[in-house]
């Protein structure tokens, strides 16, 4: 199967997670450099029903640690909606003095064809 990577992000750490704490709180205590995430589309999001949330598994439940970037949504979702082969890694994490403001991604997916009529396409 050809694969391919592109560079991503978790975004929205400072707002709550399902459990109240900021989502920064969650990747803080579950995640690693290295650690593969779970991502699933987020319908029900008021500010974009595009959405794509970032999970992190705790070793009981999926806990949601964020979102993948708006601009990323597109191709990610089709990925999704396919049912395609895709892993979201872990990379570094990007503090601005002792707060953390951002999380690298690495998407690594199947780079079979877009499916047919859809209005967006891969990168790359």
């Amino acid at each position: 199967m050809k694969t391919a990577t592109y560079p991503s992000g978790i975004v929205g750490l400072p707002f709550p997670s399902e459990t109240g704490r900021p989502c920064r709180d969650v990747v803080l205590e579950l995640l690693s450099p290295g650690d593969v995430v779970t991502l699933r589309r987020d319908p029900e999001n008021t500010h974009d029903p595009d959405a794509i949330a970032v999970y992190a598994y705790d070793g009981r439940e999926h806990r949601h640690c964020g979102f993948v970037p708006a601009r990323h949504t597109g191709w990610i979702g089709e990925q999704l909606d396919a049912g395609r082969g895709l892993e979201a890694t872990v990379g570094d994490f990007l503090y601005e003095g002792r707060t953390l403001k951002g999380v690298d991604l690495e998407i690594t997916l199947d780079r079979a064809p877009a499916v047919a009529g859809s209005r967006r396409t891969m990168p790359g």
